[in-house]
């Protein structure tokens, strides 16, 4: 029996796998030889997810509110540079939405599957961060940053640059979600899809 997502582990969760809650090491980990882990902290288990490089918490600063850019329905985007000077985006997800407990499992387990996304239509995810340590009188919460695409999303870049031909941006999405839906690991559905949040790097774009 699956036990509650309070009591899984950390690969079981973020994999939709079935966990069996037991310790040291579940059922579910222990068959496909991963390393079982239950430790829900922002201090070390679920950084441990992670390749050591996105760990990005001595890499970002924010102020609250004055970098903001963007509000979704359950997360607001920042736009900040790291200290390599390039610009991103960090979304952070609103803290009243959820239980803290289901959107700390939710947070990793988006950032953990975009991880292992490699798609040239889609955002690479470059790191992670704990809101508590990249901005001052933040509350503990995973962020994700990926790169700042300067273009907008397609709805702005298509009303300012009425000239543009847009099927060859349909099919860039379309490439992306039947990647997506394709994936090796298992079918991903974005489920929320829209114009608004498919972003532009028209540097990428078909010729």
């Amino acid at each position: 029996m699956e036990v509650s997502s309070s009591s899984r582990c950390l690969s079981c969760s973020v994999r939709k796998w079935r966990c069996d809650g037991a310790r040291p090491v579940c059922a579910a980990c222990d068959q496909q030889q991963v390393p079982c882990c239950y430790d829900w902290s922002l201090d070390k288990g679920i950084f441990e997810l992670f390749p050591t490089r996105m760990n990005l918490n001595g890499m970002l600063a924010l102020e609250r509110g004055a970098q903001q850019v963007a509000n979704g329905g359950f997360a607001r985007v920042y736009r900040t540079h790291r200290k390599t000077g390039d610009i991103v985006a960090v979304k952070v997800f609103f803290d009243h939405k959820r239980p803290p407990a289901r959107a700390l499992e939710l947070s990793v387990r988006e950032a953990f599957t975009w991880h292992c996304l490699d798609h040239r239509n889609i955002v690479p995810l470059l790191g992670i961060a704990d809101y508590a340590k990249i901005c001052p009188g933040g509350f503990p919460q995973l962020c994700l940053v990926s790169p700042w695409i300067s273009d907008g999303n397609i709805m702005d870049y298509l009303k300012a640059n009425p000239g543009v031909y847009p099927l060859p941006l349909l099919m860039d999405i379309v490439s992306a979600v039947s990647y997506l839906h394709s994936f090796r690991h298992g079918p991903i559905i974005h489920g929320d899809l829209k114009g608004i949040i498919a972003h532009m790097a028209v540097d990428q774009l078909h010729a």
